[in-house]
């Protein structure tokens, strides 16, 4: 039975739905989008509250009135308020495994330039090294046998 509440349910359900759309078009980009399997457990996890926040402001903010339900209508509201922690929680361990995978692939990117910058060094040392008294030492190759 609808009862008084803050909010029209006309105006927050609609709200809600396209809201629960935006958050199910974001999982399915989740989804496609190449990443760990722990980053994406992290950003499921932070959807799914998302999604049960959504559904649950509707419903207190419509359909549950703190005048005729108020310990439904205050536990509603903390189980809103500790979804939104676990959001920010999430996001918080979104960010460190983002710089994690960050820092690493800096790391692997350096040794690979630095793999590079020696192996090039090594290559210009072997071609050719200036004698002392300034004649041009040459590699025996085959065109600079002829």
């Amino acid at each position: 039975m609808i009862t008084p509440a803050v909010i029209h349910p006309g105006l927050t359900v609609p709200i809600g739905f396209v809201a629960l759309i935006a958050l199910l078009w974001y999982c399915q980009r989740v989804w496609r989008t190449p990443m760990s399997a722990g980053r994406r457990r992290v950003r499921f996890g932070s959807i799914t509250c998302l999604i049960m926040a959504d559904i649950t402001l509707v419903a207190v903010l419509s359909f549950v009135s703190h005048q005729t339900h108020p310990f439904l209508w205050a536990s509603l509201w903390l189980g809103i308020l500790a979804l939104m922690v676990l959001v920010i929680l999430l996001a918080f361990l979104d960010a460190l495994k983002n710089w994690t995978w960050y820092e690493e692939e800096k790391l692997r990117v350096w040794d690979e330039m630095m793999h590079a910058t020696r192996k090039d060094l090594r290559e210009r040392s072997n071609l050719s090294c200036p004698d002392v008294s300034g004649n041009e030492e040459t590699n025996s190759t085959p065109e600079s046998a002829s």
